[in-house]
């Protein structure tokens, strides 16, 4: 019989072995991590679905996604970035426009066909529809026609008084408002002050209100109208999400989508030639800078309890936090986050791929729990209260 080893040899052996495999599995993990890191925060988004490792999802988060009114900050070190995010969330981070391109896209519109089935009351949201009027314009470019506009169209743009897709090319199955400017990010700003002239020059009489959006930008309509009923379309206002850099009184997220009065839009159309810039800079911060000059003020959209509105990036990212860190300095409101910053009667989010503007199509107008009525809720601020629903249709 052979002796039998030491127990404190096995133990020692043990110890040597699981270090050397945790040494090749450490180092292998890093050797991935530093490429993938290499190649952009993009490669940070995949590598944290592939080991989930939340830290890196949250790097990734902070080093994407500037907003158009201001350049990408400077990078800090990865120590000072993990330092940084205690709060680390468990969810994906706001996607750039390059990832949402990169998401796979419905060949053909999604259509929703059980509309039969549903009883709601809509007379209030009828009502609204006809009281205030609302024009939908959509930043779009030729190569996300089929990918993105034709989407929109088939979800809450149809929802829209007037509804007009602004590119620089003509399509015959979209209501395309062709704008004849360079194409390019870089030159939003001449397509945005294009777009709302045209829209003054054809379009003026046909609404009360003018919302400029992008195509990866999802909105409720019927909650826009809500919230505009409390207001005056002759006053010199516009609203949106509100930062609060770059423009004396801030300006309006234009992913988050902003909607112009009558008023604000007739001053522009009127403004004396050289007062705004033509083109280059952030669309939405020149925007702010054109308003401020000819004395449009920014409105206050939040509801009575103090929650937003308008929002620019998705649900999720406003839900769980995780932002990037140029949005800190750049919220007026403190960059809050959580469900109860976010209003009951909330009208846009930023940054929806294709997927999820069916998935919040779903969820807004389809999805119900059985025996639960939902009453409205008097949110704005100084408003008229609203009626309850009609009793007939409580039961049905």
């Amino acid at each position: 019989m052979s002796p039998r080893p030491l127990p404190g040899v096995v133990f020692l052996a043990g110890i040597v072995v699981g270090s050397i495999v945790s040494f090749f599995s450490i180092h292998m993990l890093s050797s991935s991590s530093h490429i993938r890191m290499a190649e952009g925060p993009n490669a940070i988004h995949h590598l944290t679905r592939e080991i989930d490792v939340d830290l890196l999802c949250n790097i990734s988060s902070r080093k994407t996604l500037p907003p158009q009114g201001t350049d990408s900050p400077a990078s800090d070190s990865l120590k000072s970035s993990l330092k940084e995010n205690d709060d680390k969330p468990s969810h994906s981070p706001p996607m750039s426009h390059d990832e949402i391109n990169k998401r796979v896209v419905p060949k053909e519109d999604i259509h929703f066909a059980d509309e039969h089935h549903h009883h709601d009351a809509m007379e209030i949201a009828q009502e609204l529809a006809k009281k205030v009027r609302v024009l939908c314009w959509v930043m779009t470019s030729p190569e996300n026609h089929k990918t993105r506009a034709v989407h929109v169209q088939a979800t809450w743009g149809k929802r829209c008084d007037k509804l007009l897709f602004v590119s620089e090319q003509a399509d015959k199955s979209l209501p395309v408002l062709k704008v004849s400017v360079d194409h390019g990010r870089e030159h939003l700003t001449a397509k945005t002050m294009t777009a709302f002239d045209h829209i003054f020059e054809d379009h003026f009489d046909e609404a009360d209100w003018f919302l400029k959006a992008d195509d990866d930008t999802y909105v409720v309509v019927e909650n826009l109208k809500y919230f505009l009923s409390s207001q005056n379309s002759s006053d010199a206002v516009y609203f949106g999400h509100h930062f609060k850099t770059i423009v004396k009184q801030g300006y309006f997220s234009g992913g988050g989508g902003y909607v112009l009065s009558r008023e604000a839009l007739r001053r522009f159309s009127k403004r004396p030639k050289g007062t705004c810039r033509d083109d280059n800079g952030a669309e939405d911060a020149e925007m702010g800078k054109c308003m401020e000059l000819l004395g449009v003020r920014t409105g206050d959209s939040r509801d009575k309890l103090g929650r937003g509105r308008f929002h620019c990036f998705n649900p999720e990212t406003h839900i769980h936090g995780g932002y990037p860190d140029w949005y800190y300095s750049y919220d007026k409101y403190g960059a809050q986050k959580g469900i109860e910053s976010i209003s009951d009667y909330a009208i846009t989010f930023h940054y929806v791929s294709v997927e999820q503007l069916y998935n919040l199509e779903f969820y807004v107008y389809h999805l119900r729990p059985y025996g639960i009525i939902n009453g409205l809720q008097d949110l704005n601020r100084g408003s008229v209260q609203m009626t309850t629903l009609p009793q007939s249709n409580r039961s049905s």
